[in-house]
């Protein structure tokens, strides 16, 4: 089979997909910052649900828009809105907001689901203790 190419221009735009990963960094930092932060392409993963549902637990007001969200932010001060919080099965969300639940009073219980129940915490809750906090597990693991 012979292909040939011609030389041609192309216009026009392309959108990457967003990151589940470093939109769940922008919304923990969203959640800590003072003032509201908007963020666009957003990604529809179940980890960044799991991550705006942390954030809102923690005391963030949080606006959803049809290609945006916007997040007050508590200044680094937890306002907790109930005594249990979910990641889901967002092992990135559990070690992402677990030290930021750390900086609230009253203590606060973190329940995973599926797969998450299992997996390890143990460089957390040693990080807790090196640091003055305390973090307990069930062996190293959920609930915390």
């Amino acid at each position: 089979m012979t292909i040939t190419i011609w030389p041609s221009r192309l216009a026009g735009s392309v959108h990457a997909p967003a990151s589940k990963s470093v939109m769940q960094r922008l919304v923990a930092g969203a959640l800590l910052s003072r003032g509201t932060s908007t963020l666009h392409n957003l990604s529809e993963a179940d980890d960044c649900t799991a991550a705006l549902m942390m954030a809102a637990q923690l005391g963030a007001e949080i606006e959803l828009g049809e290609n945006h969200v916007s997040i007050s932010g508590i200044d680094g001060k937890p306002k907790i809105r109930e005594g249990v919080m979910t990641p889901m099965e967002s092992g990135l969300g559990a070690r992402l907001f677990a030290p930021i639940a750390g900086l609230a009073s009253p203590p606060i219980q973190m329940v995973a689901e599926g797969s998450l129940r299992g997996r390890p915490m143990h460089e957390i809750i040693e990080a807790f203790h090196d640091l003055g906090g305390k973090l307990e597990g069930t062996d190293g693991t959920f609930p915390l």
